[in-house]
């Protein structure tokens, strides 16, 4: 059986970061994607999906936005170890460093950092093609 993966998007399909208040625009980091079509990270960077949807749906349920949509994806090199910027702090001091870790080469690894249960489940990969909206 294919492992399926799952992306939460804004309703404009755009990246959820910025509906949380990261600053993704101001770096470069956010994204557009469309259905069907495949969108990938800058260099140096990753895109998150999810490896399944229980685990998509309970990133948004405690968050009070309801702008946004998950979608059935296909993945580009799917892995547990990736970039991941943590949502507490001074949001862009953190996306600072953490591009500059990638530019180094470093990763961080998922098992590590994704303890809070708004990300378990999350995977890194190198490619998103939306594929089918769920019903939320």
């Amino acid at each position: 059986m294919t492992q399926k993966y799952y992306k939460v998007v804004t309703s404009e399909l755009k990246s959820i970061g910025s509906l949380l208040g990261i600053p993704l625009q101001k770096f470069g980091l956010e994204k557009q994607y469309s259905l069907g079509k495949w969108t990938c990270p800058e260099p140096g960077t990753d895109l998150f999906v999810f490896d399944n949807l229980e685990n998509a749906q309970e990133f948004m349920w405690g968050i009070e936005f309801r702008n946004y949509e998950i979608y059935e994806v296909e993945v580009k090199e799917p892995n547990l170890k990736g970039l991941f910027i943590n949502f507490l702090g001074n949001l862009d001091e953190i996306a600072e460093t953490i591009l500059e870790y990638g530019k180094q080469g470093h990763t961080l690894q998922s098992k590590h950092i994704l303890s809070d249960k708004k990300v378990c489940g999350t995977v890194f990969c190198q490619g998103v093609k939306l594929i089918k909206k769920v019903e939320n």
